[in-house]
């Protein structure tokens, strides 16, 4: 379903007023005001209501939430440097931090003061609308004078919570590259902690199969299994959210991150600089290296994902896996054969279906949750265990790897600053590919258009050996520590 992101601000003091538009999924963030303007203590508080639909927060089973993932840009008058907003942080707590939320609304602020997210304060399903929330920003430490004009939006990202627990990697099945307990390919190994894992073929070891990777370890302790509890994106970058991403870089940045690749399989996004925009916006995003979705991911404060956290995210805490599963928790998959209300804000597939893979050599991709809606179940909608749309098939998505010491040994839980490098490049220590952009720090996860259904299931370990290619089966979705 179309989804539209207003970022509107209003004039208050030396504050002058942002307008955009943002089509992203199902999310909206209307009313913006710039209030409450505290000159001794240098902050000021952005208001704003925020709606999407299908939202849940449930205390059993999977015991999570979705909720949106809130990120302040600003760019002083006269300058066309947007710059990542600095939210005030004491202990995570909304009172604490200065924050205001919503009836029916929890706001948790990062540590890092990035952002925060908001989500249901209590059990229940359906569409959300969280009216009257604010955010403290201390634009005192963001560089901005009492006395300077800028312009101010917000941003929003649906994400999905994935609670801390142990959980198995493997299926026990064919998949490529699959995990497993040494020695018998048949049993899963379980994650119990966070603790560096040995990898080898002593018994009980992980260990994979085929020869995707060096085979050598361990993980260190420093890398994220998967085990504490992270969010996810609930979608893949749409087409939407990535062109309005390039418009909010500066020139240099953005001619780097365009792929420049519109009418290509189904890739929507065209103009120029600061004007990029998307015919179908809410539609899966192609064409994306890894290092374009670490970009993006950096510039919203959000993180890559291992490849251990995929696994959990798609098949759950304390879950016997199932022999060669997909994403959906199905050992068989209904598979797009058409496209119905090609590229409006209902496209879909066929009926019945839900996943999009290689179908005879049709590339139908499709738009962020085609399958989704307000009564359909986890295999209907095509969801991961944890509501995580599109984990098989779709599009390929970028993880760090464990099979190469360059992602095993380098890669950290430290999510993204919000700023770029001048070219355009994420420059977060601690993630795989920063300052060299040919090793084999990620590799790729949950089947796309151009595979096969057996290439899709959700512990496929089938890994690309060019990092830096866009082709237009690879997309990008990110994940953020719960901290």
């Amino acid at each position: 379903m179309k989804s539209i992101l207003t970022l509107k601000t209003a004039l208050l003091l030396t504050f002058i007023a942002s307008f955009n538009v943002v089509f992203a999924n199902n999310i909206a963030v209307n009313n913006t005001k710039i209030h409450g303007k505290n000159v001794a203590n240098d902050f000021q508080l952005v208001r704003f209501d925020v709606s999407w639909e299908n939202s849940w927060r449930v205390s059993s089973n999977q015991n999570n939430w979705d909720a949106a993932w809130l990120f302040i840009k600003f760019r002083k008058n006269g300058s066309q440097n947007w710059q990542h907003a600095t939210i005030n942080y004491v202990d995570g707590t909304a009172a604490n931090d200065g924050h205001t939320q919503g009836s029916g609304a929890t706001i948790k602020t990062g540590t890092d003061g990035k952002g925060a997210f908001i989500y249901r304060s209590a059990n229940g399903t359906g569409n959300v609308n969280f009216i009257s929330n604010s955010l403290r920003w201390n634009y005192g430490a963001d560089g901005v004078a009492d006395g300077d004009s800028v312009n101010v939006c917000v941003f929003a990202i649906e994400m999905v919570y994935v609670p801390q627990g142990q959980f198995y990697l493997g299926s026990g099945g064919s998949d490529i590259g699959g995990f497993y307990q040494s020695p018998n390919t048949a049993n899963p190994y379980l994650v119990t902690s966070e603790a560096a894992i040995t990898v080898g073929t002593t018994a009980g070891n992980l260990y994979y199969t085929g020869s995707y990777g060096d085979n050598a370890g361990p993980i260190p302790a420093d890398f994220p299994k998967g085990f504490n509890a992270f969010y996810c994106m609930k979608y893949e970058i749409s087409q939407g959210q990535y062109a309005e991403f390039l418009n909010y870089l500066s020139s240099a940045q953005a001619a780097t991150r365009y792929a420049n690749a519109s009418g290509s399989f189904r890739h929507t996004i065209a103009g120029t600089h600061p004007n990029y925009s998307a015919t179908v916006p809410n539609r899966a995003c192609n064409y994306l290296s890894n290092i374009d979705g670490m970009a993006y991911a950096d510039w919203s404060g959000l993180r890559p994902m291992s490849e251990l956290e995929f696994e959990k995210a798609c098949r759950g805490a304390n879950q016997a896996p199932v022999a060669n599963e997909f994403a959906f928790g199905s050992t068989s998959a209904n598979i797009v054969t058409s496209v119905l209300n090609d590229g409006t804000a209902t496209e879909s597939g066929n009926s019945g279906s839900n996943i999009t893979i290689y179908n005879g050599g049709n590339n139908f991709l499709l738009r962020n949750g085609a399958f989704a809606g307000a009564a359909t179940d986890r295999l209907a909608s095509g969801a991961s265990y944890y509501g995580i749309m599109e984990m098989s098939g779709n599009l390929l998505e970028g993880c760090v790897t464990i099979s190469y010491s360059q992602g095993r040994d380098n890669f950290i839980a430290v999510n993204g600053n919000g700023a770029l490098d001048a070219s355009g490049n994420p420059n977060v220590t601690g993630w795989p590919l920063t300052g060299n952009q040919t090793t084999f720090g990620l590799g790729h996860r949950g089947g796309s258009l151009a595979n096969i259904a057996s290439y899709s299931t959700l512990s496929v370990r089938y890994y690309y050996t060019e990092q830096v290619n866009r082709d237009y089966y690879v997309g990008f979705r990110a994940v953020r520590s719960a901290n």
